[in-house]
């Protein structure tokens, strides 16, 4: 349980190029697009991509999320450079923010990470820290990427956790 807790996870998205962003007047600052489960959504960083033979893509539910993971786990919330679950996280230091087109509406992101002094402050821009998950509070489950090793504890501890194809 400890390992599986202290890992960190890897963001699924699968950035493209800004060129695509052009067409879109009101996000010209933004670097990538992304569609997921048939939403696009665009963000203003580039972000690596995990590498997919040591990684599974996995449909968590988002109810019970929160309540088997939220207060245990090294992760955190983050919508538009606000940060909570009860680890520090400095109020305006982070300016990374990732929406659904067409929604003025931030969506909240975890980021699982360790928040040892041996790994540092958890960060979103400095490549060792990587989004895991884009959640949309109106749907009722989201994509993760997890390490495949972690797969069976997961699934014991996420009830409904399920794996797929993106």
């Amino acid at each position: 349980m400890a390992d599986f807790m202290s890992v960190c996870w890897f963001h699924l998205l699968t950035s493209k190029s800004c060129d695509l962003l052009q067409s879109h007047n009101s996000i010209r600052d933004a670097r990538s697009m992304t569609t997921l489960l048939g939403l696009t959504y665009i963000s203003n960083e580039k972000v690596p991509l995990a590498d997919l033979d040591d990684y599974v893509t996995v449909h968590v539910p988002s109810a019970g999320f929160d309540q088997h993971l939220g207060n245990h786990a090294p992760w955190f919330w983050s919508i538009d450079r606000r940060g909570g679950g009860g680890v520090d996280f400095k109020q305006g230091k982070y300016d990374y923010w990732v929406r659904r087109i067409g929604s003025n509406q931030p969506i909240g992101f975890p980021v699982l990470t360790s928040t040892s002094k041996e790994e540092g402050w958890i960060s979103v821009m400095d490549g060792r820290h990587r989004i895991m998950a884009i959640v949309d509070s109106g749907r009722q489950a989201f994509a993760a990427r997890l390490p495949r090793p972690l797969l069976g504890t997961a699934q014991m501890i996420i009830p409904g956790l399920e794996i797929f194809d993106l």
